[in-house]
């Protein structure tokens, strides 16, 4: 969503989706076309990726449109299948960085792909993954939704969450926990800032069910985007998750990021022992119960705080959304080099 709204007006975006998320995106005024995922339907891979190739190409030939643009960790067979067939389309991967080690990845898979755009990562640094030297790649800044400061002002952001703004305010939201148990962690948590008497709100995931326990000192809300409102958050609490990291540093907001360990996501605990090592958040890992009261002791110090708001203000940042969009934009609207000049004319 933050390439696709930053695309210029003669180029539609359409959502070819199967994250839950597809909600969001219409919420936002997009087209959506949603297929749920293996997982979700319970198939096995090999006839959801048969399906899903039919799919994709009924899409593409509905849709007729000039690139397809993947935004994913690992392109599946479904989609390679089409990519070979349909050369004709322009197709750009936009891959993240930060693979874990242990993570499998061909280097011929890039090759099916026109461009691939590489969002930046603030721990590249410490990025050792199969992609990190791979060269092709498009690099742009870090990507977010929204720019830093461009939400709503403390008081209207507070009502938006349903806090006071006069108080100082903790939001702890901590995802789905779909594919990844954070086990008695949240609890912990919640349970801390209730013997301190701290303004906590969670920040319910749109796309999770309701949770199994409530705490009746904890106010409770859904709201998308949360960067939105990051005015009204002295301190969060939240994963370690691409968009939430980034939103959360980039945007000066002191936080506590809990690490999704799940063996098939980026490597986030990498992420946050970054932030906390460069002295712009903490780490706290699901496994590490006994550091709860610790961590909450440091994360609301004055101390801290301020010296994360003086180290947060000295960070430059330009938003890659608008860059990506530009390199999208530029191969949409190119004359391939590789057909003859009758077929590669882009199309409007």
């Amino acid at each position: 969503m933050a390439i696709a709204e930053r695309l210029p007006d003669d180029i539609d975006p359409i959502f070819f989706t199967r994250s839950a998320g597809s909600a969001l995106a219409h919420a936002r005024g997009h087209a959506v076309d949603y297929t749920p995922s293996g997982l979700a339907i319970g198939v096995t891979d090999e006839s959801w990726n048969r399906a899903y190739a039919q799919e994709l190409v009924t899409a593409v030939e509905a849709f007729d449109p000039s690139a397809v643009v993947f935004d994913g960790n690992r392109p599946f067979p479904g989609l390679i299948a089409v990519a070979e067939c349909r050369r004709d389309l322009a197709w750009i991967w936009i891959r993240r960085a930060l693979w874990r080690l242990s993570h499998n990845f061909e280097p011929g898979v890039q090759d099916i792909f026109d461009m691939v755009i590489e969002p930046g990562e603030f721990a590249h640094d410490e990025d050792h993954g199969p992609t990190r030297d791979m060269p092709g790649a498009v690099a742009v800044p870090p990507v977010l939704l929204l720019d830093p400061g461009s939400g709503l002002p403390r008081r209207a952001a507070a009502a938006k969450l349903g806090v006071n703004p006069d108080r100082f305010t903790v939001a702890v939201q901590l995802g789905s926990q779909r594919n990844f148990d954070l086990e008695d962690l949240p609890s912990l948590i919640f349970a801390d800032l209730a013997r301190r008497n701290v303004q906590t709100v969670q920040v319910l995931n749109p796309l999770a069910p309701p949770p199994k326990q409530e705490w009746p000192s904890v106010l409770r809300t859904s709201v998308y985007p949360l960067a939105e409102c990051a005015s009204a958050i002295d301190l969060l609490i939240t994963t370690a998750g691409y968009n939430s990291f980034h939103e959360s540093i980039l945007g000066g907001i002191p936080s506590i990021f809990v690490p999704n360990q799940a063996p098939e996501m980026d490597d986030q605990h990498l992420r946050a022992v970054y932030a906390q090592t460069a002295g712009l958040g903490l780490c706290l890992r699901y496994s590490e119960s006994d550091r709860v009261a610790t961590t909450l002791d440091l994360a609301l110090s004055d101390a801290f705080r301020t010296e994360v708001h003086r180290r947060l203000g000295r960070l430059n940042f330009v938003n890659g959304a608008a860059m990506a969009a530009k390199a999208v934009e530029q191969l949409v609207f190119s004359i391939r080099a590789d057909r003859p000049l009758h077929a590669a004319i882009a199309r409007m």
